[in-house]
């Protein structure tokens, strides 16, 4: 008996803990963007993938992040070198990923924020 009462009891808790309405991951400053991007998707983000696939999405040098993460906004190629990326959630839940570096395997975590279900649109429609 004990043993259903715990097993439903886990059932019931789950579902509520897997939606979270609003609630943001907590990424880490300085994580890989890879494992940044592990972390959303676990947590039910998925990447908005833009349906424009032109080339001038990341400055020159950088094409290496749109074809890597199609989910990428911009990648810029000068100073810190900031790439923006764009999640959704299917409670509604947008978010935008900041990540510097140099090239696609040194990107790490700058800025998470929340952003406007219309981002999520605007990336989706390629523009």
């Amino acid at each position: 008996m004990r043993f259903i009462v715990l097993f439903a009891a886990l059932i019931l808790a789950a579902p509520a803990q897997a939606k979270e309405p609003g609630k943001i991951p907590a990424l880490k400053p300085g994580m890989a963007y890879s494992a940044a991007r592990g972390a959303l998707i676990a947590k039910g983000f998925q990447p908005v993938r833009s349906a424009d696939r032109r080339d001038d999405r990341c400055s020159a040098g950088r094409q290496d992040v749109c074809t890597a993460y199609p989910e990428t906004v911009s990648c810029d190629g000068t100073g810190a070198a900031a790439c923006r990326f764009i999640f959704s959630r299917k409670d509604g839940t947008t978010l935008t990923v900041v990540a510097d570096g140099s090239d696609v395997g040194r990107l790490k975590v700058a800025v998470v924020r929340r952003s406007s279900g219309k981002d999520a649109a605007w990336q989706r429609s390629g523009r």
